[in-house]
């Protein structure tokens, strides 16, 4: 009798240890998006500068279809800071994505002349415990605010 005991206690660890023993998921990402400039509007400043209020809209175009995060949309606030001589200073905000499924996750990003970067803050549902971060490229801004841009990195999915 102690025996079975003890093994329906070794299969019931054994059982429960796949679970306990889970560990996070990886992935690289990479992709584009296109995005949308819902509003915008600038605040001159009283030294010449100015900022450049904006919402943009998009969907994530992963280049792996199976991402988590391919066709996410995903809703963008951000501030743009120009110098007195029109220059581009730096560029930083957050954005929301949500999935099909209804889940939700959120990013910091900051782009300045010598880099852009990206870090995610967290998420719900499955993308709950989300971490990771990378690299944007402006691939070109119009003047009607919509810009299309490349990005990649590297995301935690627990």
């Amino acid at each position: 009798m102690r025996k079975a005991l003890r093994l329906a206690a070794i299969a019931a660890c054994a059982g429960a240890a796949p679970w306990a023993m889970a560990v996070a998921d990886e992935l690289a990402v990479s992709g584009s998006a296109t995005y949308i400039q819902n509003w915008g509007e600038t605040v001159m400043l009283d030294d010449g500068s100015r900022l450049e209020r904006s919402h943009l809209k998009t969907i994530l175009h992963d280049d792996n279809p199976d991402s988590a995060i391919n066709m996410n949309t995903q809703d963008c606030t951000g501030t743009a800071i120009y110098d007195a001589a029109g220059s581009f200073v730096m560029n930083s905000g957050h954005c929301q994505a949500t999935d099909l499924d209804g889940d939700h996750w959120s990013m910091w990003y900051h782009h300045t002349p010598a880099g852009n970067t990206w870090g995610v803050i967290g998420g719900t549902g499955k993308f709950a415990g989300l971490a990771g971060g990378g690299t944007t490229v402006i691939e070109t801004v119009h003047g009607d605010g919509r810009l299309f841009l490349t990005y990649e990195g590297t995301v935690t999915i627990p």
